[in-house]
């Protein structure tokens, strides 16, 4: 997703990584650039690729027998806690990320 999909959707963003931090607080559309890809990987990836992914993969994993209708029921009660957790730690550190590694290390 990081390297791939984000390489297609943001082709600057490598380029934008590798400038100095100088140049970066002059490069609105970079800027903007870094918001949307914290953007899709908080408000659409997170939410509906890997926590539901992790809940079926800990029922998968801890249950004697497996329930995934559980599993998504655990998802969608721990929904708001879980995002409210999600972006109080990784929005700042995923705006870091984007801003300052280089491609492949993401």
């Amino acid at each position: 997703l990081y390297v791939k999909v984000f390489g297609r959707m943001f082709p600057k963003a490598a380029t934008f990584a590798a400038k100095p931090l100088k140049d970066k607080l002059k490069d609105v559309r970079g800027m903007a650039n870094v918001g949307a890809q914290t953007f899709i990987d908080q408000c659409m990836y997170h939410p509906f690729v890997y926590f539901p992914i992790f809940y079926c993969t800990k029922e998968a994993v801890m249950a004697d027998t497996p329930d995934f209708s559980r599993a998504l029921g655990m998802y969608r009660a721990n929904f708001q806690e879980d995002m409210r957790a999600l972006w109080k730690v990784w929005v700042p550190f995923t705006m870091i990320n984007f801003s300052f590694m280089p491609m492949h290390l993401r």
